[in-house]
């Protein structure tokens, strides 16, 4: 999220810059998953990989729970 010490965007500018800046850090992230893949391919009896994405479902989970008025 942008902010600045005196914020002049209406409210639905701060939204869509935001929708923007979550929809570009989704493809960033789909981007990351699929080079995991390929790194995880090379190592496949490593934990480390399995570690990490349990540690980026528990972040996404969180972010989908909160986004959707979900209770944990």
């Amino acid at each position: 999220m942008t902010t600045t010490t005196r914020d002049t965007r209406t409210a639905t500018q701060a939204y869509q810059e935001n929708m923007t800046a979550i929809e570009e850090t989704l493809k960033k992230l789909q981007a990351g998953l699929k080079k995991h893949r390929r790194e995880q391919a090379k190592d496949p009896r490593s934990y480390a990989y399995a570690g990490d994405l349990s540690y980026v479902a528990d972040l996404v989970q969180q972010a989908a729970r909160f986004i959707n008025g979900e209770d944990e």
